[in-house]
């Protein structure tokens, strides 16, 4: 059995074809982005409709740390401006003379695996995971996209610990208020319950359309789920 999972846009993949990954394998990794502005006009002082003579660069084009960026020659001097930093041009104004610089930020996000199987298949913006059994089933729509270990309440007022919580997508039918305030403050990723359930809960709560899919969910108990594909559905595999 495959199940998909999405690689964000401008992602660097570090994952392989046929490697084996779990929550401690490195996914990807996404670069910020930000935008600076630089007003020439003000700075090498010339008019503004003029900083397309003054430029050395066009929209779209990169810009070095210390590269010459614009040149403004007065009638008794020539005033230059060098980049400070490494980005893109993705504006200039003629009418402020200014131009805007897309930056990469200086650090960047890793995201671990928040699922478990061997990579069968890597396309453009998708990758195929290999597991023993997946089932695929119906939820209320979500923009929420993450996965994990499942922890199952079996039993109402059941005592729970820390292991039991942490990380852990929680499944069930209801909480008394003790537990509800446990899963709440000890790292709990989300309440995964039906449609007829009557819990008020802070966390990401997914909701299966079908009570008989969350009957078979409970009977199955699939160790882990990936929610979120396609924004309307849940994989639970094992």
């Amino acid at each position: 059995m495959k199940i998909p999972v999405r690689i964000p846009k401008n992602a660097e993949l570090f994952l392989k074809l046929g490697q084996k990954v779990d929550f401690n394998t490195p996914f990807h990794r996404k670069k910020g982005k930000k935008m600076t502005r630089i007003p020439l006009a003000e700075i090498l002082d010339f008019k503004p409709e003029k900083i397309f003579i003054v430029l050395k660069k066009v929209v779209g084009d990169t810009v070095k740390k210390g590269e010459l960026l614009a040149e403004h020659q007065a009638m008794f001097s020539t005033k230059q401006y060098l980049s400070s930093v490494n980005g893109l041009i993705k504006e200039i104004d003629h009418n402020l003379g200014t131009i805007t610089l897309e930056l990469d930020s200086e650090g960047s996000q890793t995201t671990m695996c928040f699922f478990k199987g061997q990579v069968e298949a890597i396309d453009e913006g998708c990758i195929e995971v290999k597991v023993k059994k997946a089932n695929k089933f119906d939820t209320r729509e979500t923009k929420h996209y993450f996965g994990g270990s499942v922890h199952y309440l079996d039993v109402l007022n059941q005592p729970l610990t820390e292991d039991d919580i942490f990380q852990k997508c929680i499944f069930g039918l209801a909480l008394n208020s003790l537990d509800q305030a446990k899963i709440e403050t000890l790292g709990a990723k989300a309440f995964i319950t039906h449609l007829n359930s009557p819990t008020n809960i802070e966390l990401k709560k997914i909701i299966l359309q079908n009570v008989e899919d969350f009957e078979h969910i409970e009977k199955e108990k699939y160790p882990f789920c990936i929610i979120g594909v396609d924004n309307k559905s849940i994989y639970f595999y094992e």
